[in-house]
């Protein structure tokens, strides 16, 4: 299983007590029929929520991903500006791959 995690600024949500670490990964597990599941979350030095993902296709589970943070509101919040990230071996950063351009990577909270 590959690993996407999506991080989330509390600081660009106008409701920074919503509870998205547990409504996105439900949300997102009925969009993909689940083929992309919860496997997680953190909250990084900086205050950032983790949330991370299992999927057993990397490419179909980011672009589920990506659609449905660009597409819809969760709570009213937009969460279009959340960067992903994603890995392939435990023990790496994941490698920012939305939005696209961005040279980053995500710490992984547990290494």
């Amino acid at each position: 299983m590959a690993l996407i995690v999506i991080e989330v600024d509390p600081e660009q949500l106008s409701d920074p007590d919503l509870d998205v670490r547990f409504a996105l990964p439900e949300l997102l597990e009925a969009a993909s029929a689940g083929s992309v599941t919860g496997a997680g979350d953190g909250v990084d030095e900086d205050e950032r929520i983790h949330i991370y993902l299992d999927t057993a296709d990397l490419v179909a589970g980011v672009r589920l991903v990506t659609q449905i943070l660009q597409s819809r509101l969760l709570g009213g919040e937009d969460l279009s500006r959340c960067r992903i990230g994603v890995r392939n071996a435990p023990g790496q950063p994941f490698d920012v791959v939305f939005p696209e351009g961005a040279a980053a990577t995500i710490p992984d909270l547990d290494s």
